[in-house]
């Protein structure tokens, strides 16, 4: 994950792309990398937990792949809620 990020991070005009692998990636948000964290801490979640989980980080790597593809706008992901 990190390599995407540093990769990402590389290609020009990629600021918003960039960003929105950090946010998946640290360990002190609520996606893939703050799960991960807090998996190390705690070993286990409830199933309920872990489905939405799931779709959070689903969501956040399709907002990338929509990025990456140019098939979403950076003001698109910029405006969003």
């Amino acid at each position: 994950m990190e390599k995407a990020y540093e990769f990402a991070k590389g290609r020009p005009e990629n600021e918003i792309s960039a960003r929105q692998w950090r946010i998946l990636i640290d360990p002190d948000r609520d996606l893939l990398g703050g799960f991960l964290a807090d998996w190390k801490k705690q070993s286990a979640f409830s199933a309920t937990f872990v489905e939405e989980k799931k779709t959070q980080i689903a969501r956040a790597f399709d907002t990338i792949i929509e990025l990456e593809s140019g098939k979403k706008k950076p003001d698109e992901v910029r405006n969003s809620p």
